[in-house]
């Protein structure tokens, strides 16, 4: 997922835009990781951390209360466990989602099966 469309959002429309980071991996890695790919720092871009050249094109930044990341189950997920913390980025894990079809009294619709 390009960072562009939710950066794009927030400078539109502010404080009013929220994020739902659907991934088994929270993609909240910063340039001096181990692990430097691009893609695994979406989110902390988002957040306004991460590479400078990116953040200078990204035209606003979402805050981590505003933020969601929904279906982490990976390995990745348990190593930022404590950055995911300090930035404040809360998160229903993949279990937490999809063993039962609700969540705080809301029933999700069955399955569509095509």
């Amino acid at each position: 997922m390009s960072v562009a469309p939710f950066s794009y959002l927030a400078s539109k429309y502010g404080d009013d835009v929220a994020m739902l980071w659907i991934d088994a991996h929270p993609d909240i890695g910063l340039p001096n990781d181990e692990y430097k790919a691009y893609h695994a720092m979406a989110v902390t871009h988002l957040l306004g951390l991460g590479d400078k050249e990116i953040l200078k094109v990204l035209p606003a930044k979402i805050p981590a209360q505003n933020t969601l990341l929904v279906g982490l189950h990976s390995e990745e997920a348990k190593f930022y466990a404590k950055r995911q913390k300090e930035l404040g980025l809360k998160a229903l894990k993949a279990k937490k989602v999809s063993s039962k079809r609700s969540y705080n009294g809301y029933k999700a619709p069955k399955p569509l099966r095509l």
